[in-house]
């Protein structure tokens, strides 16, 4: 198998699960493999966490084959991406939240900066490798996982669900499994840095995905309370919600960095 798509590896997001299914319908390829609902209860319950355990699929692997209902589940799946070329692992942030569309690169993996490449979104963003992190593990057994970020938590957007399946289409027509040329585009690698409330109360965002942010830009305001960007960079995510604790998320700006991981 030359391309293996995962989505619903969390249960609460529907666009990725949605761009999924799309995609299985587009493919007739045998070289091709789509799974929709990775987690199925999870799905089936809206929740980030499997409703039997507690646990977090993207936690689990390579997975116990004798482990918790989720372990399980994470050894039969994981001995799927093994038998792939390349797995593309399809996301959309938690309820509260939205992302600009952007991949994400937790490993060194020279395959993956070349797919970033190919999937079509603007930024990459280098991340801290997690042990049980599907991309983290699979890296070790030789087998690059492309994690795709986009849309808004809990909600199936259509802007988010084209933007899952036109990154998979890139990706697979650089793989020669899609119809259609293959083509490269620009990708700015960069660090998230995280803006957190210095106080509690409404809150009222000043900035939108994709804007220009520079030390000191006002990105929201808490009731009466300012809360300034601390860095230069580009707004990569916001919160969605209403109300807002202090030291909860506000936004991430993406810094861009010159060297990778």
């Amino acid at each position: 198998m030359k391309l293996l798509v995962l989505a619903g590896v969390h249960g609460d997001e529907p666009a990725a699960v949605e761009a999924a299914r799309r995609l299985a319908r587009l493919f007739r390829d045998k070289e091709v493999d789509v799974v929709p609902e990775a987690n199925p209860e999870a799905c089936f319950a809206g929740t980030r966490l499997s409703p039997s355990d507690g646990k977090d699929l993207n936690r689990c692997f390579p997975g116990n084959e004798e482990g918790t209902s989720t372990e399980r589940l994470a050894f039969r799946l994981f001995q799927k991406v093994l038998e792939a070329e390349v797995v593309v692992d399809l996301h959309t942030p938690s309820m509260g939240r939205a992302y600009l569309p952007h991949t994400r690169l937790r490993v060194a993996m020279p395959k993956l900066r070349e797919l970033c490449s190919y999937a079509g979104m603007d930024y990459a963003t280098l991340e801290v490798p997690e042990q049980g992190m599907l991309q983290v593990e699979a890296s070790q057994r030789g087998i690059p996982v492309l994690t795709l970020e986009a849309g808004e938590g809990s909600k199936a957007g259509e802007d988010a669900v084209n933007a899952l399946v036109k990154a998979v289409l890139g990706v697979a027509r650089s793989l020669g499994v899609a119809e259609g040329k293959a083509a490269r585009g620009e990708v700015r690698f960069v660090k998230r840095e995280r803006i957190l409330s210095d106080a509690s109360g409404k809150l009222k965002m000043k900035v939108a995905l994709g804007d220009e942010v520079r030390l000191g830009t006002i990105v929201a305001k808490v009731g009466k309370t300012r809360i300034k960007s601390h860095v230069n960079g580009i707004v990569l995510g916001v919160s969605t919600q209403g109300y807002v604790e202090e030291n909860e998320f506000v936004a991430s700006i993406g810094v861009e960095v010159q060297h990778g991981l």
